[in-house]
């Protein structure tokens, strides 16, 4: 990719994140989409992903859009959202 500046990665945020329904992309995503790696933006432009995405004019996702379920390890069921301590 030619070199990149400001303009382009806030292009590239709104252009994604349109792509995607609105919803701006993560990190990771961004990079494996654009081929703008973090390296680019991190420290130069922005501190946080976060201050790229608002300033794109974007705001981050704040939930999670679809349930998700989670087991452990031991095949225990934490989707409920309870979690339990181990007392030693």
């Amino acid at each position: 990719m030619a070199a990149v500046n400001k303009q382009i990665i806030l292009a590239q945020i709104k252009k994604t994140a349109a792509e995607n329904g609105g919803v701006p992309l993560g990190v990771l995503r961004f990079e494996n989409a654009t081929g703008i790696k973090q390296t680019e933006w991190l420290g130069r432009y922005w501190a946080r992903w976060s201050d790229a995405v608002r300033e794109a004019g974007l705001a981050l996702a704040t939930q999670f859009t679809k349930p998700y379920r989670v087991e452990t390890s031991a095949g225990l069921d934490l989707s409920n959202g309870v979690g339990f301590a181990l007392g030693r």
